[in-house]
């Protein structure tokens, strides 16, 4: 309906939200027509349906997270390259020592498992 309630309504009516409508009418004979108008009006408003719709930046959320992940990943690079170091010295000073060797071959496992773990929790809050 063209008028200027509808104008006036149409984000309440069509949006994302409840409205309630409350409509005063005359029981005089002589506004026997613009009743039945404002009910008519008030039928049709309600019969409008509107599936409400949490408002979120999904985008957003998706950002933070991939932030915290970099942040994270960082954190363990930095953690990896000082593992790293470490076994270097320690390879000095043992003479490149066997058992050192796979001590940090282990370590080296365990940090790329970090690391997928982390990626395959980042794939599953972006999905």
């Amino acid at each position: 309906r063209d008028s200027k309630l509808t104008r006036l309504l149409q984000d309440s009516i069509g949006g994302n939200s409840k409205t309630l409508m409350i409509v005063t009418i005359s029981p005089a004979d002589q506004h026997v027509a613009e009743s039945l108008n404002a009910l008519r009006y008030a039928n049709k408003a309600r019969n409008i349906k509107n599936k409400a719709v949490v408002n979120r930046d999904s985008h957003a959320e998706r950002h933070e997270a991939r932030e915290k992940f970099k942040e994270r990943f960082k954190a363990v690079e930095k953690e990896r390259d000082a593992l790293l170091e470490e076994a270097g010295a320690l390879r000095k000073a043992a003479g490149q020592d066997k058992s050192k060797v796979v001590a940090e071959a282990n370590a080296r496992i365990l940090e790329r498992e970090k690391i997928e773990r982390l990626e395959e929790e980042v794939e599953r809050k972006d999905a």
